[in-house]
This record gives structure tokens, C-alpha cells and sequence, in this order.
């Protein structure tokens, strides 16, 4: 979706005149796929709601949406799969750049990675399956 993005932002009226160049067509696709697996995951929560569970700590950002959606009448259905989107690509990007760059300080610096894996050794004991050994 990042890459797509990059490609269209510079240029908008460019992307919609020659959508094939910048590959429009499967970011398209790619965010309709998102949206109805996040409509999935919000009506599974809207089933297993408990409409009088105020009491009970609410299991996640969905839930606490979906309860102060029948008092609120800014909250609705489609910005909580559109902020479900954002933060699940949001949540991506920024995960994924950080392991970028641990694996790139790793591989070069080849003490922090044995003392990285005397750590996990040390905290993990049996339960690791490698060994720096």
C-alpha cells in the first residue's frame, strides 16, 4: 500500500489519467480488501457485544468504540473501520522500519549481537532452541 502511495502522491492527477502506470488498480483492490476484513472483525465484536456490560473492562479499542457509539452520535460504524485501517498500517509501517533497522545495527555490530544472544540465553535458559554456542 506504502509503495503504491509513493507513487501517486507527487503526481495526483497523473495517477488518475494513467492509474495503470502507477499501479492504482491493485492499491484499490488493496484497500477494498482491508476495508471488508476490518468490517468483519467490527461485526464480530457487534455480535459478541454485551449492550450492558459498562461494568466489564472492555478488551479492546473496538469494544470501547462500540459502546459509546449508541450515546455519541459523532461515532459510527464506517470511521471505526476506517480507524481500525490506520492504525493497522500505521502499526505496520512503523514495525516494520524498526526491524529494518535493528537487523541493519545488528549485522554491524557484531558485540551487540553476542551480547543480544547471551541475554536471550540467559532470560529464555532451556526454552531457546539456538544457542550462541
Amino acid at each position: 500500500m506504502f509503495k503504491h502511495a509513493f507513487k501517486e502522491m507527487p503526481f495526483p492527477l497523473f495517477s488518475r489519467l494513467f492509474p495503470s502506470l502507477v499501479a492504482l488498480p491493485e492499491k484499490e483492490k488493496h484497500s477494498a480488501d482491508m476495508k471488508r476484513m476490518f468490517e468483519r472483525v467490527v461485526d464480530e465484536h457487534i455480535g459478541e457485544l454485551d449492550p450492558d456490560g459498562h461494568g466489564e473492562k472492555p478488551r479492546d479499542f473496538i469494544e470501547v468504540y462500540l459502546r459509546e457509539m449508541p450515546d455519541n452520535p459523532v461515532f459510527n460504524y464506517h470511521d471505526l473501520v476506517g480507524l481500525c485501517i490506520d492504525f493497522f498500517e500505521a502499526g505496520g509501517e512503523t514495525v516494520g522500519s524498526t526491524l529494518a533497522w535493528f537487523l541493519m545495527y545488528m549485522a554491524l555490530n557484531q558485540e551487540q549481537q553476542e551480547r543480544c544472544a547471551r541475554e536471550i540465553d540467559r532470560v529464555l535458559g532451556e526454552h531457546c532452541k539456538w544457542s550462541m554456542e
